[in-house]
């Protein structure tokens, strides 16, 4: 499972241990690309709605 997968799945299930701060570091380790970064992002904010 690739790190932007565990990430979703995590969002979805409302799990508190996705944070944007740990999506930037993601991001600036390349471990997810930039349109990853932005939808995990948007589903991020989303859930805390």
């Amino acid at each position: 499972m690739s790190t932007y997968e565990l990430c979703k799945s995590l969002i979805q299930k409302k799990s508190s241990v996705v944070t944007a701060e740990k999506l930037d570091v993601f991001l600036l380790a390349e471990r997810i690309g930039e349109e990853e970064y932005i939808e995990l992002v948007e589903l991020l904010n989303a859930s805390k709605e």
